[in-house]
């Protein structure tokens, strides 16, 4: 019955006529138990039917989240820099007189801001991810687990629409170069 999926982990039996234990609690019945509870993903089950993380998995969630602290930090870090460098540039390019046909070096300062503020959403969200995969590994609540994938995810949603936007404008950009240059080769 287990092995058909009729009868579950939280389910009641009964092997004396009178004693009742959940097929979880009887240890004759938990290799069949976790074996029945498997997914069509591969990932083993327990008889509760909760997934089961291995050891190793753990561990390496844990190891993993030592390094995506570090890069976190790093974003961080260059995040101020390129913020320094920007207004830095602004300022400098605000004193320096503009010459004929050059566009003003405070132009570049203003435009280098914009790019660093784009660091701090993966910086962020890789630091959630490390903090709930260290918590995770710690503690052993799938809800930290879940919390650490979804930051995962979010990095990834966000390196990847940035991504696309970035190619986007390359495929608008280049095609107006290459008419600017042609137009300013034939004047």
């Amino acid at each position: 019955l287990i092995a058909a999926g009729q009868l579950k982990a939280n389910d009641h039996v009964c092997s004396d006529g009178q004693t009742w234990h959940r097929v979880s609690e009887v240890p004759e019945l938990q290799p069949i138990a976790v074996a029945a509870a498997g997914s069509s993903l591969g990932y083993q089950a327990s008889a509760s039917g909760n997934p089961i993380v291995t050891q190793r998995a753990i561990d390496l969630l844990n190891q993993t989240s030592l390094w995506v602290r570090i890069m976190s930090v790093i974003m961080f870090i260059s995040t101020g820099l390129m913020l320094c460098g920007g207004v830095g540039m602004f300022i400098l390019g605000a004193t320096m007189p503009v010459r004929a046909g050059q566009p003003p070096f405070a132009l570049f300062g203003i435009l280098y801001i914009p790019m660093a503020v784009l660091y701090v959403m993966p910086a962020i969200y890789l630091w959630r991810y490390a903090t709930k995969a260290k918590a995770f590994a710690r503690l052993r609540h799938e809800n930290l687990l879940e919390e650490a994938l979804q930051a995962q995810k979010s990095f990834w949603k966000f390196v990847a629409l940035l991504t696309l936007i970035i190619i986007g404008l390359y495929i608008v950009a280049i095609p107006i170069m290459v008419i600017a240059g042609i137009l300013a080769t034939h004047r």
